[in-house]
């Protein structure tokens, strides 16, 4: 699925975009397969900027593992 179909079928997180600097941590996170396949998984409700900013947290803490090979 598309950033742009799952934005129009998941009303908060739609509205959370209106502010850039989250509209950029969506775009981060949905380069990940994995999260990706989360956050499909979720409904509505379950998407808030709350649910973002821990799937951020989460996807920067993989990074620097991964990056540092820790």
């Amino acid at each position: 699925m598309q950033l742009k179909s799952f934005l129009d079928t998941h009303s908060q997180i739609k509205e959370i975009c209106e502010v850039p600097i989250n509209t950029a941590l969506i775009c981060l996170v949905w380069s990940d397969q994995d999260i990706r396949d989360q956050l499909h998984k979720n409904s509505d409700e379950d998407l808030n900027i709350s649910r973002l900013y821990s799937e951020v947290i989460n996807w920067l803490n993989n990074r620097h593992i991964e990056k540092n090979k820790i």
